[in-house]
């Protein structure tokens, strides 16, 4: 059996580089009912390139997610001696990590408190309910999760903490994305920070935006492409009123 691309396929997510070689996590769906909304996520990998030349090396998978509900990869923050992996869960967010950048190793999974090697240990880092795709960054001494919120909400929201897994405090809302009042179908989701690309000007960050109704697309193609937008960094960075 040799599915189509229109059967299964992969949807890329974060991504880091160890020892020269580019690692992509990707989510693995499979389409199982009609239309365009009928597909299920089943499983996940990480494809291997080599640097510059983006050769494509190997693909490897891990069941963790299937084993505890998580649906990993969606962001990834390197640390100095651990690749921390982050994942969505009933809207909430959890964490695992590994060491020297390798996948097909021992995974740790936080726990609430402290780390498991057990993946059905795994719990919430954070009681936020955040949208599918996010980003954890650093900055100075401080952690920062940037995440629009659940449920489709037009609200990017950023918080802050002292370590990549834990203790999210401080929120602060940065942007409610726009829409075409006219066009009710439309929503955006998966605000992410791009902070390689920051600047005097701010942090850049992307949002998607998309349409219940796939003939929208047909309609109007700029629907689909990327949206950029800048936040200026002392709306996060400087003390402020907490709004938890």
């Amino acid at each position: 059996f040799d599915p189509s691309e229109y059967e299964q396929w992969y949807w890329p997510g974060d991504a880091f580089v160890h020892n020269n070689e580019l690692k992509v996590f990707a989510s693995e769906f499979h389409q199982v009912d009609e239309g365009m909304w009928g597909f299920e996520w089943k499983g996940s990998a990480v494809f291997t390139f080599s640097l510059p030349d983006l050769k494509q090396i190997k693909i490897e998978t891990f069941d963790y997610g299937i084993q505890n509900g998580v649906h990993y990869g969606h962001a990834v923050y390197e640390g100095n001696n651990y690749q921390y992996i982050y994942g969505l869960k009933e809207g909430k967010a959890h964490v695992a990590r590994i060491k020297d950048g390798n996948v097909a190793g021992n995974w740790e999974f936080f726990d609430g408190e402290n780390w498991s090697d057990k993946a059905l240990d795994s719990k919430e880092m954070a009681d936020i309910d955040g949208s599918e795709q996010f980003s954890i960054f650093k900055e100075g001494n401080k952690y920062y999760y940037l995440t629009q919120m659940g449920s489709l909400s037009p609200e990017v929201c950023i918080y802050s903490s002292d370590n990549p897994f834990s203790g999210w405090t401080n929120k602060k809302s940065l942007y409610k994305t726009p829409l075409d009042s006219l066009n009710k179908n439309l929503f955006t989701y998966n605000a992410l920070a791009h902070p390689q690309f920051s600047n005097e000007d701010g942090l850049l960050i992307s949002y998607n935006t998309n349409s219940f109704e796939l003939a929208d697309h047909y309609k109007d193609a700029g629907i689909y492409r990327p949206r950029f937008i800048r936040i200026p960094k002392e709306l996060y960075l400087k003390k402020s009123n907490n709004i938890d």
